[in-house]
């Protein structure tokens, strides 16, 4: 009976001290269209960055409405070959998923479970778990569509815009009210044309934007926008009882987002106008990661 005992209690001891205890953790994603900066210093570019190739400038608008189809949203850690990674959002259109549609217009906040892989514990609480030590995000790979709608001025209630024939599917304007998903609104612009409807935003470990078509990390072999706007993060396992809360804010500031120029007549308001997202507007993205604990 003796031996019994001293075996149980020595088993007891091994899984005290083996076994760690932790709390729990919890991911959401918050978007915005909300500016980081004040809104007068976020907004001196729109007049300034203007298309040559389209005629006279008119006018920036605002859209009223502004959806992010999101695709991905992945975190890459420090090590060498970024094998080590968080998956916020994968939505495979190959395998028949839908994208997180997620407005950005209304700040809406997203709860999100993860997927982790590299050196991972699961936790006590049956959540999805987390890094068993500290990791550090050094690059975000965001794939998103977006759906927007901007009110025209009055003078285009009657126009029928060249630019949006034949793609009904992707651009509907009635009246004064143009819907349109990326597509028609980039196909004006050589380079941003190849982007195509869905744009591979990679940000992080570069010193300028740009729009690469080199293979990098599981990016598909085709244009994508490397961006140097992201502060890397480092993220750590909670403590016994602690709660953490991490919140992945996406903020797209949209004030004059849209550009419209007069085009090959230059005369506003006729049928030739051309409706475009300002150059770079991929530049308008900050992305910020926040810890909370309870």
């Amino acid at each position: 009976m003796k031996n019994v005992l001293f075996i149980l209690f020595i088993v007891f001891i091994i899984n005290g001290c083996d076994k760690e205890k932790y709390g729990s953790m919890h991911q959401k994603i918050k978007v915005t269209t909300e500016a980081l900066v004040l809104r007068a210093a976020s907004s001196t570019s729109v007049q300034e960055i203007q298309y040559d190739q389209f005629g006279d400038y008119i006018m920036s608008l605002t859209p009223t409405s502004f959806i992010g189809e999101l695709g991905v949203v992945r975190f890459h850690a420090e090590n060498d070959d970024f094998s080590s990674k968080m998956t916020l959002v994968m939505r495979q259109s190959d395998n028949g998923e839908e994208p997180l549609f997620v407005d950005f217009s209304k700040n809406a906040t997203i709860s999100v479970v993860p997927e982790l892989n590299g050196d991972i514990i699961g936790s006590d609480n049956g959540e999805a778990g987390f890094f068993k030590d500290p990791v550090t995000f050094k690059l975000l790979w965001i794939g998103m569509g977006l759906r927007l709608t901007v009110e025209l001025p009055v003078q285009y209630t009657n126009v029928t815009l060249n630019q949006f024939n034949n793609i009904s599917d992707r651009a509907e304007k009635n009246g004064i009210s143009l819907t349109s998903t990326l597509t028609p609104l980039n196909q004006v612009v050589t380079e941003l044309a190849e982007l195509g409807n869905t744009i591979n935003f990679v940000f992080g470990i570069s010193d300028s934007t740009y729009i690469s078509k080199e293979t990098f990390l599981a990016v598909p072999p085709y244009p994508h926008v490397r961006s140097s706007k992201y502060t890397q993060w480092t993220m750590s396992p909670p403590l016994e009882d602690e709660v953490k809360t991490y919140v992945s804010t996406i903020r797209f500031n949209t004030d004059n987002i849209i550009q419209v120029y007069a085009g090959a007549d230059n005369l506003s308001y006729t049928n030739d106008d051309i409706i475009v997202l300002e150059p770079k507007f991929w530049e308008r993205i900050n992305v910020y990661v926040e810890e909370k604990i309870e």
